[in-house]
């Protein structure tokens, strides 16, 4: 599933396999808030707390126009 912002930003929604991707490193994990801002999650303990909390977890995908012009 993914999520677009007002701006056209793209995020794929990954809470079902959020823990192991932070714990691979490979991407860069965001607390996606309803009101369309987002944060950085930097250790176990915030992801912990966003699980919690119930927000959306997201990967960067990239800006609509960018994605389809390509």
């Amino acid at each position: 599933m993914t999520t677009t912002t007002k701006d056209g930003f793209v995020y794929l929604i990954v809470n079902d396999k959020c823990k192991e991707i932070f714990a691979s490193g490979i991407f860069e994990l965001y607390t996606l808030y309803a009101d369309e801002s987002e944060s950085l999650i930097e250790s176990e303990e915030h992801l912990s707390n966003v699980i919690a909390d119930g927000c959306e977890i997201g990967i960067e995908i990239g800006f609509l126009t960018d994605i389809t012009n390509n």
